[in-house]
């Protein structure tokens, strides 16, 4: 869907549903290494969610607003190695569950921006963006005591300065 309030604000929203079969998955190798490992056909997964965002503009001022809310789960049950997760068995194996989070997938996430146009050659921003707690690579039965990754929110600020024609 898209709309337009006034002249100057836009709004969008979008509903989404994607299911996934044979979807692949990294898997960590273990070790010392964290980036080690390969990738593995995980089953079933389904991404779920609603995108939503406004902008609007007044004279030299733009704001903007993005939220997204995301499911993605296992649909299909499948044992992993996980040696490092607090609720492996004695081989290092998970099991995870249809309904388990995909790790690295925040639920939620939002993004805001505002930037000031002095003039066609000049304008300064700065925009925010905030993303949910997450479960680790490796927690995908999401039963690991050391719990998620915790939420966090950035700030960036930032200018353009046009010299000349292609050079800013």
């Amino acid at each position: 869907l898209r709309g337009r309030i006034a002249t100057d604000t836009q709004w969008n929203a979008a509903i989404y549903r994607t299911e996934l079969t044979d979807d692949m998955q990294f898997i960590s190798a273990g070790g010392a290494a964290v980036n080690v490992g390969f990738f593995q056909n995980v089953g079933k997964t389904r991404r779920e969610g609603l995108e939503l965002a406004l902008s609007t503009k007044w004279d030299a001022l733009t704001a903007s607003v993005r939220y997204s809310y995301v499911n993605a789960t296992f649909e299909s049950p499948f044992v992993v190695n996980s040696p490092n997760n607090s609720s492996a068995d004695t081989k290092g194996n998970i099991p995870v569950q249809p309904g388990n989070r995909i790790p690295g997938i925040p639920q939620h996430s939002v993004k805001m921006r505002l930037q000031y146009d002095f003039h066609e050659h000049a304008t300064l921003g700065a925009n925010a963006i905030y993303s949910s707690s997450v479960y680790a690579r490796g927690d995908e039965d999401n039963q690991d005591a050391n719990g998620r990754v915790p939420g966090y929110a950035v700030v960036n600020l930032d200018g353009r300065f046009s010299l000349a024609k292609g050079f800013e």
